[in-house]
Order: C-alpha cells, then structure tokens, then sequence
C-alpha cells in the first residue's frame, strides 16, 4: 500500500537513496514541491495534508514505535494528530478500507 511519510528522523540522502532506488520520481517531486526537500517528518506531513485539502487524496502515515521513542519523537506526532483533528472534512480509516477507497477510485 503506497505511504505518504515514514515518520521518522532520516536524513536527506536517505530519503533521495529510496525513492530512487523505488523509481519513485513523482514522490521526489512531490517532496520537493511540498517541503522543500525538508526532512523534518512533521514539518513534511503539516505541509502534505495542507496541499492534500486543496487537491483532495490520501495520507498514509507510517512509523514504528521503536523508532518514534528512540528519535524523541512522541512530541512531534502527538501535535500532527492534533492539527488533523481540527481539521473537517477528513475521513478516518483503517487500511483495509483505504485500499477499498483507492480500488473505488478515491
């Protein structure tokens, strides 16, 4: 199932080294296009759902709790699931019903 983000700390080589190595290029664009190539996870997701709002799709957030605790990163993902909340017009999902979603078309 396609991820919007990984929500982890990865550096700028890291993220360029995957979507490569995936044949990722319209992720690449889209990363650049959004954040800059910013590899701040919560700066990079605030910026996606915001042009996600005025393009409509989907976000797939995608992390470990392993990685989310060793990074310092609890902090950083409880203000996300903040901003979303407040936000209207969003349907929440389990990823069983997103791959229904996409299969429909979206």
């Amino acid at each position: 199932m396609p991820i919007t983000i990984h929500f982890s700390k990865r550096s700028y080589l890291s993220y360029l080294k995957q979507l490569i190595r995936e044949k990722n290029f319209s992720g690449l664009y889209n990363w650049g296009a959004s954040s800059n190539f910013n590899t701040d996870p919560l700066y990079t997701s605030i910026k996606i759902i915001n042009i996600l709002f005025k393009t409509g799709g989907y976000f797939h957030l995608f992390g470990h709790s392993w990685e989310i605790e060793q990074q310092n990163l609890w902090q950083s993902l409880e203000k996300l699931f903040k901003i979303i909340s407040y936000k209207s017009n969003i349907l929440y999902i389990t990823n069983s019903e997103v791959l229904k979603w996409i299969k429909k078309g979206g």
